[in-house]
């Protein structure tokens, strides 16, 4: 490089927010496929008892593990 020269190398927006944390992200990733797998074995009685029906549970399960809740990202 040349004398006065400088290079401004930013971070994307995501990176810059306050609070990112790709660890996070990650474990987010991982709780959200551990809670879906144990939402399969979940019994009818209990899956009811939390407010959930058949179709929000096949629906909750076909979600990929980066298919994060809101309130998660």
């Amino acid at each position: 490089m040349s004398q006065g020269t400088s290079v401004c190398v930013t971070a994307p927006r995501m990176v810059r927010a306050a609070g990112f944390n790709p660890l996070r992200r990650v474990w987010h990733m991982y709780m959200a496929w551990r809670t879906r797998r144990q939402l399969i074995e979940l019994p009818d009685h209990l899956l009811s008892d939390i407010g959930l029906r058949e179709w929000d549970r096949e629906a909750e399960i076909s979600r990929r593990f980066w298919d994060l809740p809101r309130s998660w990202r």
